[in-house]
Parts: C-alpha cells; sequence; structure tokens
C-alpha cells in the first residue's frame, strides 16, 4: 500500500486519456473547416471547435500527469548529473484550473515575453522545457506531498513534509543546473537562499520569471531578501541567470525554446540541444 503523501497514478488511464485527447485535439480543425465553408454564422460550430480543441488539450494533460515518471525510476537509468527544477506549489496547481489555462491563452496573444514556439501554459510550457533538460541530464523535482497527480514535466520525487528541507539540500548539492519558477512562497524563498549557497557558480542557476508585472514586482522583492537584486522595471525576457557578481543576464527570447536557452547553455559549457519535430510530436504521448 501507498504511503498517503504518495500519488495513485494509472499508466493505463494516462495512455487512454492521452490518445483520446490528443484525437480530439486533432480533430477540432474540422467543425472550423465546415464553418468556414458556410460562412461565419454557424456559431454552433466554431464552439465545437473550442470545446474539442480545449477538451482535448485537459485530456493531453490529464493523461501526462498519470504518466510522469517517478525519480527513482529515471536515476536508475540515467546515471548523468540531474537537472533540478524548484516552483512553489501554489503555483504549479494554479496551472491546472480553467483561469491558468485561459490566462495562458490571453498571455500567448499579448506578452512581450512569450517565444513565437513557446506555450505559455504551465503544463504544456513544463513539457517543452522537460524535452530540452533531458537531453542535457535527468529533469527532476520534488513533487507536492498528498497531491492526488503529479504535474507535468519534470519526473517526481515524494518525501514527507519533514524531509523535504534535507532532501532538496542534497539534490541541489548534486545538480548539474538547477532551474527555478519564480514566485513569492515561504518555501521557495528558502530554497532561493539555499540555493545561492550551495551552488558554486551563479550561471548554474536558471530562473523562469513571471509573465505578469505584478508577479515581477513581488519576486522582485522577495529575492531581495536573499541579496538578490533585479532592476525594478520587468525586462523583455522569460529567463535570467546571473553572472559571477550574482548581477541578473536576462536572455532574449529568439523563438524556440531551446533556441532562447543555447546562451544558459553556453555559460555552462554545454552544447546546446537540438528537439526535432518528432520530439515536439512525442510530447503529446510522454
Amino acid at each position: 500500500m501507498k504511503d498517503a503523501w504518495q500519488p495513485r497514478q494509472n499508466r493505463w488511464l494516462g495512455r487512454l486519456s492521452t490518445i483520446i485527447g490528443f484525437t480530439l485535439f486533432v480533430s477540432s480543425i474540422i467543425p472550423a473547416m465546415i464553418a468556414q465553408e458556410y460562412g461565419e454564422g454557424d456559431y454552433l460550430l466554431i464552439l465545437l471547435c473550442l470545446g474539442m480543441f480545449g477538451g482535448g488539450a485537459m485530456l493531453v494533460v490529464y493523461g501526462k500527469r498519470h504518466l510522469t515518471p517517478r525519480v527513482e525510476e529515471v536515476l536508475a537509468n540515467d546515471h548523468r548529473a540531474p537537472i533540478l527544477y524548484l516552483r512553489s506549489f501554489n503555483d504549479q496547481a494554479d496551472d491546472f484550473t480553467l483561469g491558468g489555462f485561459f490566462s495562458a491563452v490571453g498571455a500567448m496573444f499579448g506578452n512581450r515575453n512569450m517565444g513565437l514556439s513557446t506555450s505559455s501554459w504551465g503544463p504544456t510550457f513544463q513539457s517543452q522545457l522537460a524535452y530540452v533538460m533531458e537531453r542535457v541530464g535527468p529533469y527532476i523535482a520534488v513533487g507536492r506531498p498528498g497531491v492526488r497527480l503529479p504535474g507535468t514535466g519534470a519526473a517526481r520525487l515524494y518525501v514527507p513534509d519533514e524531509q523535504w528541507q534535507q532532501r532538496v539540500t542534497q539534490l541541489i548539492r548534486s545538480a548539474r543546473l538547477v532551474i527555478i519558477r519564480a514566485g513569492t512562497s515561504a518555501g521557495l524563498n528558502w530554497e532561493i537562499e539555499t540555493v545561492r549557497r550551495i551552488i558554486s557558480k551563479p550561471h548554474q542557476l536558471l530562473v523562469i520569471l513571471p509573465l505578469s508585472k505584478k508577479g515581477y514586482r513581488a519576486f522582485r522583492q522577495s529575492v531581495a531578501e536573499a541579496g538578490i537584486k533585479l532592476p525594478e522595471r520587468p525586462p523583455n525576457a522569460m529567463f535570467m541567470t546571473f553572472d559571477e557578481r550574482w548581477e541578473p543576464l536576462f536572455l532574449e527570447t529568439t523563438g524556440k525554446l531551446e533556441h532562447t536557452l543555447s546562451p544558459y547553455f553556453r555559460m555552462n559549457n554545454i552544447e546546446p540541444p537540438e528537439v526535432s519535430g518528432w520530439d515536439a510530436f512525442r510530447l503529446f504521448f510522454r
């Protein structure tokens, strides 16, 4: 019997949901084509198209959460130094709400930070990030104890609440790179302070910046307590790393996610990975 703080995943249900969701997602173009053929007044077909598109995307993400691997399995088969992903559990939970989905849709059309091929919806963005990082090392994260299903992207490790700080410290020491999704929780603040204390080279750290100005201002104020000074004005960037003096270096958004991250990889003496069109297709069936 599993411990209460571990998720309940079903791989068969995950595969089935992913296949059905992908089919709906791709088929959503059919009512759109019919609506175009018969004129823009057929709003029922347009609503059907949007429902199939959104419902298919949700089913794919639901299925992929069932298929998210465990850290123990990944590290047993891949002995490279891991890539550690840290974030606020509250921010991750918001990704899976309808509000998170529609906020991402709005960001896709109006946000200055998004690349042409980079999703702004948390679950699909994490899948994209995983496919890039997995070419460098095992991409891992500590999962939230007691959650019904893990998030997408990084493999998850589950530990009781009383052990998480000790385990995160161990993971930071062993990590080749550390990725932090900007947030303002007390737990994340502790992780940022611990990363700064432990890692030998500041450019090992990559920060995923908030999409909103309000989120950036809150994060800027939060990291100031750890001695990290950020500019008052939000940068025109989605990612940030640091130089040897812990001065921020913002990465220019250049279309594909792996191209945007190329300067970061080169700073860490890593050949920038390439993600093919076939990899993009496999995002649905990871």
